[in-house]
This record gives structure tokens, sequence and C-alpha cells, in this order.
């Protein structure tokens, strides 16, 4: 997702977590915004990372830079104020403990995508090898029936 459209999903779902919360609603009714919150935040710093990796022609460095810089200050005062919201809610310690929750789930998730990877990988090399297999023993069965029944021969 590029990091424009993830930072306006960022910035919707804070607004619906911000208005929440001033209306008296409980963090706990606020699982779906939070998440798609983190989400948002998540796919703006891979997005811009991978901006960052190609080359932009439409704008120059400055206002790259510019951009950047206000989005990213941006997303760090709506992480100031929901850990605040979190933390008042449930204790000092509550929003690291959440931040280490979602390491370990996205680390689950990358271990858990590249088994999938390997094994599909493993799959395609076993297909192809069965294939090849195949291939000359078919060709090698020709080659005897050819052979046996006299065709070239006659």
């Amino acid at each position: 997702m590029d990091p424009l459209t993830a930072f306006g999903l960022a910035s919707t779902a804070f607004g619906a977590i911000k208005t929440a919360f001033e209306h008296g609603r409980e963090i706990e009714s606020m699982i779906g915004d939070i998440g798609r919150w983190s989400n948002a935040v998540y796919d703006f710093n891979a997005g811009h990372q991978k901006e960052k990796e190609r080359l932009n022609r439409f704008a120059t460095v400055e206002e790259e830079a510019l951009e950047s810089y206000l989005y990213k200050q941006q997303i760090k005062e709506q992480e100031n104020e929901l850990r605040n919201m979190v933390n008042m809610r449930f204790g000092p310690q509550a929003w690291q403990e959440i931040v280490e929750i979602q390491k370990e789930i996205r680390l689950e998730r990358k271990r858990a995508k590249e088994q999938a990877q390997k094994e599909h990988d493993e799959f395609m090399y076993n297909l192809a090898t069965v294939g090849i297999v195949a291939f000359f023993a078919v060709a090698t069965l020709g080659i005897v029936y050819t052979v046996v029944t006299g065709i070239w021969f006659s």
C-alpha cells in the first residue's frame, strides 16, 4: 500500500478512536479501530521504506523530505495520544506490552509465510523432478517399443 493511502487510513481510524474516547467509550470497544490504525501505521512505514528505495521523479528532494517528516510527526503524535489513552486505562506498561505482542505476532506471521513459501518451493521442485523423470521414462519406453516392434528396421 502506498504511504499516502496508509496515512489517510491511519488518520481516519485515529479520528474514530479519539472521538469515541472523548464520548466516554471504553478502549475495549474500540479494538477494531485501534487495529485498523496499527495496521495502517505498519503499512505506512513499510510503504514509506519502499518509496525511499524507489526513485520519485515527480517531487523534489525537499518536498519529499518535508512531506515524509510531516507524516511521520503526525503519526508520532497519534501514537502518543493513543499510548496515553491505553496507559490511563490499563496501567503504565500496557502500551509496551501491546507493542511486544504485536512484534511476536508479526514475527510468527513472517515465519508462517516463509514456511509456506518453502513448502511451495519444495512442491514445485518435486513436481518438476517427477515431470522430468516421467518424460525420460516415456521417451525410453517409446524407443524400446520402436526397437522391439522393428519399426525402424522394416
